[in-house]
Formats: C-alpha cells, structure tokens, sequence
C-alpha cells in the first residue's frame, strides 16, 4: 500500500454543504426562537397596544410575532385546526372555537381555508404552546424568504438582507403567519433542483400543500418529460393528504364541505385583491377571466420558450382569495429576472417593490394595485434569460445540472 493512501494521510472527508448549512440554520433558528419569546415575556414592545395594526408599522408587527404576542393572525387559525387535529376534535369546525381551545379565542364563524395538506406540515409547531409555535413560525417563515433567494442563485449577505428586509415591511410582516412563503420556497427548490427528481418533486409537493393551485406546478415537468420528479411530488402530496387521517377519518369530507365554504366567503368579500375577483367587478364573468389569464400564460410560454416561470406566474394571477402579501410568491420570479442581462427587468422589480410597499394593508387600494403589481411581473416573463439559466421547454431540455447549490452561479 502506498504510503499516501494510508488512514493517516487521508484527508478528512468534507460534510455536504447542505447539511451544514441546514444544521446551522436550525441552531440559529431554535435559539433564536427562544431568546426572542423570552425577551417578549418581560420587555413591553413600541406600540405594543396597537398589536398587529398596520399602524404600529412593520416591524412592529413583524416583532409582535417573533416574541409571540400577535394575536388574530392567519397562523392562528391554522394552529387551531392542526390542534384540534391532534386532540381528536373536528379540524374544519368553526375557528372562533378551536381558537378558544388554543388559550387565542378569536371571532372567526369560518373554519381554516387551507387543506389537511398543510395541517400536517404544522404538526411539529403543535407540540408546543400557541405562543411559542407563533414564534418559531414566524422565525421559519424568515428563514423561508432567505433560502428562496439563496437557492436562486444570490449570495448569502444579499439573500439575507433582502429575506429579513422583506419580511420586517408590509405586507411581508403579515406574510409570515401565512403558508405563501412556503409556496415560494418550493418554486425554488424544484426549479433549482429540476433534474435531481427527489428533490424537485419534494419542492413540488412543498409548493401544493397550502394550496392546490400549486399542483399546477407539476406541468412543465411532464411538459418536458421529467416524470420521475412528477411521480415523486404526487407521492408526497398523497403522504401529506393521508397523514391527517390518522387523527379525523372524515377531515377531507369536512374541508370539502366547510373549508371551502370559508374560501368562498372570503372571495366574495370586498377588500379581496385577487385578479379573478377585479374581474367580476368589472362585469366579466370568472370564467372567461381565468381563460383570458391562461392564453397569457400560454402567449408568455410560447415568446419565452419557457413553461415554467408563466405557469408560476398563473398560480399567483389565478388564486380566488388574495391579499397584497400573497404577491410573496412572485418573489422567485422577481429574483431570476433581476439576474438576468438586460436592465428593464430590475426596474420592473423596483416598481413593483414601490407599488407592494405603498400601499396601505386592507382597504380599496390593495385591490387596484395587486392587480397592477400581477400585471408587472407577467412583463418578467418576457425578459432574455441569462445563457446559462435552464428553461422548461421540450427542445431545450438540459443534459445536467449542477449537483451542488454552490456549482449555481452567483450575482456579483
């Protein structure tokens, strides 16, 4: 044996970066989660008395739920129906309630509007009390917003920046109680991972369980003859389906019936920005409204040569209940274009970011401007993609792909 190749002088073999970045962000976010709910237990916030107020700003908001003080956000009623989940009770029951049972009562006379899909990702924030799952879930949602930028190309300081700054403003500071960051998360972890087919059809699963628009997500892939990555996210999203019924043999019949009886009701209400729901108003009925959102779709494809940052774009464009916060899924849309050649698209970006955070949080302005921050990011679509950025298009398909998140190129 070769005196080089003895145990002695081998080299120490190297831990994935994954695994190290992983197994540092979990420590950061656990201890972080723990300071913070500690500090809320004995310092009183600014404008504490506001709450979750667009006036107390935010980052106010945004510090009311990392010290777990925020009360009536959508995590709430998620958290009621995941509790009641595991306690043997009715899930889909009345959320005014399951919040009561949760130590949170809040006057809510619907059920949860999100699927037993995304109730079994909230299973591990049951193991503990309300107040510190609010936390760790907000906390989780920040971490979201910075890995989504991360895994799409940007280096870590920006990605950083950008992720907390995000998150610490309107409407961003409401979008961490909900599941939308999620949705992004896995836009990115299936498109950076598009030809490892366990991990895309992972992020795949990830961007469909809070809703099932993002089953949507699943076409490109079959459009361009990724089965296996198709197989693995219908796999998952049928493990994450059957989960719950360990606990409520019936929580899918009760979903159908008053989950989305909840979706409904907030359709029909006034200050929904949803695209399909300024459509109505207009006179147009819902379904000539989403055929007309799917030939843009379609038209945006067929000039980019690319079917899956447009069929992103329709599971944001067509959604039936939206706020200013659910526009946290064209993050990924917004980061590829400002990586790309040509200088519009950043101003595109820059516009948009204007437009999100001028507007005020409820009200008749966030149904005129979603709308317009929607329309602006269908021109994205449109942008030249980099040369060495991968497109879903069936003459286009790549050989391979980088093994390894840092084999991606990075923004300067």
């Amino acid at each position: 044996m070769n005196v080089d190749d003895s145990p002695a002088t081998r080299a120490p073999r190297r831990l994935p970066s994954w695994i190290i970045v992983t197994i540092a962000g979990l420590t950061v976010w656990i201890a972080s989660v723990a300071i913070l709910v500690t500090i809320g237990y004995h310092v009183t916030l600014p404008a504490e008395s506001v709450g979750m107020a667009a006036a107390g700003g935010g980052i106010g908001a945004t510090a009311h739920q990392l010290t777990g003080k925020a009360s009536g956000t959508d995590f709430l009623i998620d958290y009621a129906a995941a509790h009641a989940l595991t306690h043997h009770d009715d899930a889909y029951a009345k959320s005014a309630r399951l919040t009561v049972k949760v130590g949170e009562p809040w006057a809510v006379s619907t059920a949860d509007p999100h699927p037993p899909t995304f109730l079994t990702l909230l299973l591990p924030f049951t193991l503990v009390r309300y107040r510190w799952a609010e936390a760790a879930y907000a906390a989780a949602m920040i971490f979201v917003l910075v890995a989504t930028i991360r895994l799409l190309g940007v280096r870590w300081a920006f990605a950083i920046g950008a992720g907390v700054g995000i998150a610490i403003a309107f409407p961003g500071a409401y979008g961490i109680s909900n599941p939308v960051p999620l949705i992004g998360l896995g836009v990115a972890i299936a498109y950076r991972y598009r030809d490892q087919p366990w991990v895309a059809g992972a992020g795949l699963a990830l961007a469909a369980a809070p809703k099932w628009s993002g089953l949507l997500l699943v076409v490109p892939f079959l459009f361009t003859h990724r089965w296996r990555a198709a197989q693995v996210a219908v796999g998952l999203f049928a493990a994450l389906a059957v989960i719950p019924i360990i606990w409520q043999h019936n929580v899918w019949s009760r979903y159908l019936k008053d989950g989305l009886h909840a979706i409904s009701v907030n359709a029909n209400r006034r200050d929904n920005a949803a695209v399909l729901h300024a459509a109505k108003d207009f006179g147009v009925p819902s379904l000539l409204a989403g055929a007309a959102l799917f030939a843009l779709t379609a038209f945006a494809a067929t000039r980019a040569r690319d079917t899956w940052w447009p069929t992103v774009w329709l599971v944001v464009a067509a959604l039936p209940v939206a706020w200013m916060y659910s526009t946290l899924t064209l993050l990924p849309i917004a980061v590829v274009a400002t990586r790309r050649p040509a200088t519009w698209p950043r101003a595109v970006v820059l516009l948009m970011a204007g437009l999100i955070s001028a507007t005020p949080q409820g009200g008749p302005w966030t149904r005129y401007m979603y709308p317009v921050v929607v329309g602006l990011a269908w021109l994205l679509l449109f942008s030249r993609p980099a040369a060495d950025e991968s497109r879903f298009w069936p003459t286009l398909l790549s050989a391979s792909a980088p093994r390894d998140i840092d084999d991606l190129p990075v923004s300067a």
